[in-house]
């Protein structure tokens, strides 16, 4: 494989998000959601330029009503999906549609307790979201692999991101083991 077929080009199809975290970025973007058009036009060029694998991003992804079509164009034109998520929404119909098309499924955890993750989130229960929907997979046993990450650090100031992934290396593991006994 080379540089190409390695990388994952991100597409983010929504600026709506159904939560308010203290450091997202989300609303200082302008603009309305990408249209389905200008989405299949850029999963068209993500293959015309050799790329295998896209991921869709949000806001909250699954507050798009077409997005069912967005991840059907994308498998129907071989390529391998990403989907990054809060969780929130995902109920039983949604992971159908992500066994049906997904190769991995993002979800974050921003600290190894409800508080620590408050702390990133505002009100936003981050935290005990993240750990009801993995108790859910553990039962469902999905086709796509999971993968969990310290959003807050991805958009936070450095001395924050360097707290952050401080407790997402050494607390959040002992607190999913913890919760999926």
């Amino acid at each position: 494989m080379g540089l190409i077929e390695d990388t994952t080009i991100y597409v983010r199809v929504t600026n709506r998000c159904n939560s308010k975290c203290g450091f997202c970025y989300r609303d200082s973007l302008l603009g309305k959601d990408l249209t389905i058009e200008k989405i299949k036009r850029i999963i068209d060029k993500v293959v015309e330029f050799g790329f295998k694998r896209i991921g869709f991003l949000g806001g909250e992804i699954f507050l798009r009503k077409d997005l069912r079509e967005i991840m059907d164009y994308a498998h129907k034109r071989k390529l391998l999906i990403i989907v990054a998520s809060n969780g929130s929404l995902v109920k039983d119909k949604e992971i159908k549609l992500l066994n049906k098309y997904v190769a991995w499924f993002g979800i974050p955890l921003d600290g190894s307790t409800k508080d620590k993750s408050l702390l990133m989130r505002n009100s936003f229960d981050q935290f005990n979201i993240t750990l009801k929907l993995l108790k859910k997979f553990k039962r469902k046993k999905p086709k796509f692999k999971v993968r969990i990450f310290p959003a807050g650090a991805f958009h936070a100031r450095s001395a924050v991101r360097k707290t952050l992934i401080s407790f997402f290396i050494l607390e959040s593991p002992k607190a999913i083991f913890n919760a999926l006994r």
